[in-house]
């Protein structure tokens, strides 16, 4: 499915979303399954041995823990955003595709979460809504490097370009109710399901990875999401979608043009008579 790259209201954003994501289920679900399945049993492995240890005491290996949570994290949200830009896109996509996509700009990546989450956190802890703001303008990195490439630090100031718009409105709006939506979705979910499982399953691994299954599932959202958002914001201030149908249109008058020099190729020159 090619989706159609065209200026987007928030409703249709959030129904593209989940218009891609039932459209390629089995590549997003086959990605949270490689990536998303060993967090969730980290996740619950952490939960279940804080309960047993004594108040603000950490079990042994939470640290060992935490740090594996990082790879997991980044590999799976590369690998959404760019089964994501390329669903989009039209591109052939796959799990092997996606995650060779990601590889190319991993590095960058890690840095540049690295960066947004240290100044973040700073601002944070200095003044709690500037570090809210700061993040969320920056939160469209992601695509920016898996489509134009380039620096960290590039990709984290054209991230806050793209979100505060040419005209001025910005697209902050649509990026936190995303975020916010999915999130809110996704929590309600895990505590309906909490609230299913029994006493006896619940104080175990599996009822504790069952517990947060609906983090796996609707993962995905928030990424597709994010990456309509940054196409809609070339749409609007560069003309993206017009730049992509004069690109097709040069591919398709060029393409007669050459099927004479390949048929005569063919069929070889003409000898005597």
């Amino acid at each position: 499915m090619k989706f159609e790259l065209k200026p987007m209201s928030f409703g249709e954003v959030l129904d593209g979303a989940f218009k891609i994501f039932r459209s390629n289920l089995g590549l997003f679900l086959s990605i949270e399954l490689l990536l998303t399945l060993p967090s969730l049993v980290i996740q619950a492995w952490v939960r279940l041995a804080q309960a047993e240890m004594p108040a603000r005491g950490l079990p042994p290996g939470y640290g060992a823990a935490m740090m594996l949570l990082l790879p997991f994290a980044l590999l799976r949200w590369g690998a959404t955003n760019a089964a994501a830009v390329q669903a989009v896109t039209g591109e052939p996509t796959s799990l092997g595709k996606a995650l060779s996509r990601y590889f190319k700009v991993f590095w960058v990546t890690l840095g540049a979460s690295l960066l947004a989450g240290l100044i973040g956190s700073l601002w944070g802890l200095l003044l709690v809504i500037p570090g809210v703001i700061y993040y969320l303008r920056r939160s469209l990195y992601w695509p920016v490097l898996l489509v134009e490439g380039g620096t960290a630090t590039n990709a984290l100031a054209r991230s806050r370009a793209l979100v505060k718009g040419k005209d001025g409105n910005g697209r902050m709006d649509r990026v936190f109710g995303a975020s916010l939506l999915f999130g809110v979705l996704t929590w309600v979910l895990i505590w309906g399901i909490g609230m299913l499982i029994p006493a006896g399953l619940s104080k175990t691994l599996v009822g504790g990875v069952v517990s947060l299954l609906p983090q796996m599932i609707l993962g995905p959202l928030l990424p597709i999401a994010l990456v309509l958002i940054y196409f809609d914001a070339r749409v609007r201030d560069e003309g993206y979608d017009l730049e992509l149908r004069a690109k097709a249109a040069v591919a398709t008058a060029a393409a007669p043009a050459a099927a004479p020099a390949t048929i005569q190729g063919a069929a070889g020159p003409a000898g005597p008579a």
